[in-house]
């Protein structure tokens, strides 16, 4: 017999009329019952016949703000949304805590059912984060963690934003996400700036600097461009776009070990190769600058791998994107859902 069964039985053996309203009672009624067995057990109420004929005759809400001095609104319904075998003293204690936040107090309200991971997950929100959603896309309280790596790594990246606008605009984007990567993808590619570029350019060469041009670039060109932001915000590589007369190209820098910032790659409208004429004029241009085109003799291939140890000092390789999202890409949903 349960130590649940035992006070019931004790109880009816303390009221005659227990019995027979135990026997009515009932899932929710009983849910509510386990909620008394916990806070009478701090004392208050050593006669049993006395705690029998206040269970009978007060209402529950009524009957928990005797027990525990204060029963915050909403409470009571929470309780019934936790699984009776996690309805413990603890349990109780938290949601208590909870409620007496207006964020948490308004999640627990609006959820269907409340698991026990709900309320460690809450406890480990930052104030600002606690509403549904967010607590939707969460299943464990480790996840919290890596959401705040994903909000201060963001930070770094999305110049202008506090980390409470980076917390406001994942909730934003939550429910039209997957998940929560998918959301801070969305801030990066409306908010994130890239490194300072090599070069500031000229009348026709103009450095790529944020992920909004980026992506609006790789609409005009056709291109996958867009694909390129996680290696462009650790400065793997630099983007320039080139436009005169009619003539428009996009150029892509890597960083060559010796040579430095070399030229890698000149393409134009869907990847179409410019014209000698213009790839001369690009080179000439960079030439200004002290920027080469990378020769045949050291190429390398970024699609086979790349050299992060080659990168020069300042690569911004503390933000490690790779690192918060693993084998994630902007994909064709950019092109629907991100405006320019």
């Amino acid at each position: 017999m349960s130590d649940f069964d035992s006070w019931v039985r004790s109880l009816s053996q303390s009221d005659v009329g227990f019995g027979t309203y135990y026997l009515t009672m009932g899932w929710v009624g009983k849910h509510y019952l386990h909620i008394v067995q916990i806070l009478a057990k701090d004392g208050r109420f050593r006669d049993l016949q006395a705690l029998a004929t206040c269970i009978r005759t007060t209402k529950p809400a009524v009957f928990i703000k005797q027990l525990q001095g204060h029963c915050p609104a909403g409470l009571i319904t929470a309780l019934k949304k936790l699984p009776k075998r996690h309805l413990h003293w603890g349990n109780y204690q938290r949601l208590l805590t909870l409620f007496n936040e207006p964020n948490a107090a308004k999640t627990l309200q609006h959820a269907t059912s409340i698991r026990p991971t709900d309320l460690e997950i809450l406890e480990a929100l930052d104030l600002k984060l606690r509403n549904l959603g967010l607590l939707k896309q969460l299943r464990k309280r480790e996840e919290v963690k890596e959401l705040n790596t994903y909000i201060h790594g963001l930070s770094k990246t999305c110049r202008g934003l506090t980390l409470s606008d980076i917390q406001k605009k994942i909730i934003h984007h939550l429910p039209k996400s997957d998940d929560i990567q998918e959301a801070v993808w969305r801030v990066l590619a409306e908010h994130a700036h890239f490194p300072e570029a090599p070069w500031n350019g000229d009348e026709c060469l103009i450095p790529i600097t944020d992920a909004r041009m980026l992506i609006s670039v790789s609409r005009e060109f056709q291109n996958c461009l867009r694909n390129y932001l996680d290696e462009t915000l650790r400065r793997e590589c630099v983007f320039y776009v080139y436009r005169a007369s009619n003539k428009k190209v996009v150029i892509r820098l890597t960083w060559d070990l010796l040579l430095g910032w070399v030229i890698d790659e000149m393409l134009g409208y869907r990847n179409v190769k410019p014209s000698r004429q213009t790839e001369s004029d690009i080179v000439a241009r960079f030439a200004s600058a002290g920027i080469e085109v990378k020769p045949s003799h050291c190429f390398r291939d970024r699609y086979f791998g790349g050299f992060e140890d080659d990168l020069p000092e300042d690569n911004n390789d503390d933000i490690r994107i790779e690192d918060l999202l693993p084998d994630i890409i902007l994909d064709d949903w950019l092109n629907d859902t991100i405006e320019i």
